[in-house]
């Protein structure tokens, strides 16, 4: 123990003063595989909120990923010693195992060996995805644990707004060189040119700026939740910074459908606590949003190196129902469905721009299914978002319920009202990296619907059917004696 305590001592020494990405690399892994022996698997559960900001690009797939396998075989080793136990079936099992199956069988209309390779690729970050959301389903159970995972969810918030920051305020450089290597390069490029760098939008440890803002929109109401059930100033003040700060990156994206698809599910919220607003609460809270959000948008269009989100609302047409950005993008994607319509063309998603035909994203998480995996994968994933709702319905009529879960199960009934929507415009299944925050979304909601029905279930009375024969005894009255009326 002393000599390994001196070699880790030596070699943190040496990053120090001349570090070097590999091996800060492999000090941090050994690190958090350190801890997680020694720690509960909640607690391991808990350093995904680390992974996901800090992903890396490699040859197997990521770092996330080899992270998340790593704590998904230490759990299962617990779980064959005994040391844990499973928390039992989910609703949401036969939809994800449906949605599996429809990844392999989609695999038979592979044409070439380069669409098998990524195919195989694509499948295997799948199952990692399966495996956090199963991990926070089945490690979840009680509500102070949901509270803390709460708590690791704001951190990993803040942490993405952090980097997202980092790249307007550096564009082009590197958070740390060869490992965070941030979204728009060609700003750095700019830079040394000498060139003025505007326009700019952030993309964040994504690497795609639409995906960074449906990430900051669905982040706004978890900080709102959070603030909502804040109890002392201290707390108030440290959430609405952060509001601030999600709100300022939301704006630097220059994204419109978050923004929109953030407006249906604020609409929807208000809706459900409509009889629990008093009118002049709300309309100070709404006087309040729109000067932060104006004073926020005008210092990122005239102080920043992004851009004006209302320029390009200005900008917005339609063909129909259709914006105009979707029409030609949409349309190649549904002439390409029709082609494999069943089975799809199979898990990989060849992007082309260059050539006779060009393969664009379609821009529409819905087509993405249906083109990938058919017919039958996309109604795996549509069988997958009604089961979600599902679990969402025992929610509380407001935010400040007491019941802690109950009203958080609110907020992700927005969340993933919100998420639905704006995958009508974007495909989360064309990142690397944002696939973990949504499973990990998925893995939430259905670990608080168990314990919101769990909380539901132990306060209810018992109650005796009517069908159930009840049989009433004779109360036991004492003989009376024939003197006692003298």
């Amino acid at each position: 123990v002393a000599a390994l305590v001196i070699v880790t001592s030596l070699l943190v020494a040496h990053e120090i003063t001349s570090p070097d990405v590999r091996t800060m690399q492999i000090l941090l892994a050994g690190l958090l595989v350190f801890a997680a022996l020694r720690v509960s698997s909640f607690t391991t559960l808990l350093f995904i909120a680390l992974a996901i900001p800090t992903y890396k690009p490699t040859t197997y797939g990521g770092t996330t990923l080899a992270f998340v396998l790593v704590l998904f075989i230490l759990w299962l080793v617990r779980l064959t010693l005994k040391m844990e136990r499973p928390a039992g079936r989910t609703s949401i099992d036969l939809p994800v195992a449906v949605l599996f199956c429809a990844y392999l069988l989609a695999c038979s209309q592979l044409e070439s060996t380069e669409e098998l390779r990524g195919a195989m690729f694509n499948i295997f970050n799948l199952l990692t995805h399966i495996m956090v959301c199963f991990m926070v389903i089945h490690l979840t159970r009680t509500e102070k644990q949901l509270r803390i995972l709460v708590g690791a969810l704001v951190v990993m918030a803040v942490l993405i707004d952090l980097t997202a920051l980092w790249e307007l305020a550096f564009p082009g450089r590197a958070l740390i060189p060869g490992w965070l290597d941030l979204g728009a390069q060609w700003a750095g490029e700019a830079g040394k040119r000498g060139l003025e760098i505007k326009g700019l939008r952030v993309a964040g440890v994504f690497f795609d700026y639409e995906l960074l803002a449906e990430y900051c929109a669905m982040s706004m109401l978890l900080l709102f939740f959070v603030f909502a059930r804040a109890r002392t100033w201290l707390e108030r003040t440290g959430m609405g910074a952060l509001l601030v700060l999600n709100t300022f990156i939301l704006f630097a994206t220059v994204t419109r459908g978050a923004i929109v698809s953030l407006i249906v599910a604020s609409l929807y919220l208000l809706w459900v606590v409509r009889k629990r607003v008093r009118l002049a609460a709300l309309l100070g809270g709404l006087a309040i949003v729109f000067g932060a959000g104006w004073y926020i948008l005008d210092f990122v269009a005239n102080h920043t190196h992004s851009g004006n989100i209302l320029n390009r609302f200005e900008k917005t047409e339609f063909k129909g129902f259709v914006p105009e950005t979707r029409v030609g993008v949409w349309k190649g994607a549904w002439e390409r469905i029709l082609q494999k319509p069943i089975f799809g063309h199979g898990p990989y998603y060849e992007f082309k721009t260059k050539g006779i035909e060009q393969v664009l994203w379609p821009h529409n998480n819905y087509l993405f299914y249906w083109h990938t995996v058919g017919i039958i994968g996309l109604l795996a994933f549509l069988w997958l978002a009604f089961e979600l709702l599902r679990c969402t319905l025992p929610r509380a009529p407001t935010l400040r319920d007491p019941s802690f879960s109950a009203s958080f199960l609110l907020a992700l009934q927005a969340m993933l009202v919100l998420f639905l929507v704006d995958q009508i415009k974007i495909e989360y299944l064309r990142n690397p990296v944002y696939p973990y925050c949504v499973w990990l979304f998925y893995g939430v909601i259905v670990a608080t619907g168990r314990i919101v029905r769990q909380q539901q279930a132990q306060g209810s009375p018992a109650t005796i059917p009517a069908s159930s024969p009840v049989r009433l005894r004779p109360l036991p009255v004492a003989p009376v004696s024939p003197l006692a009326s003298s």
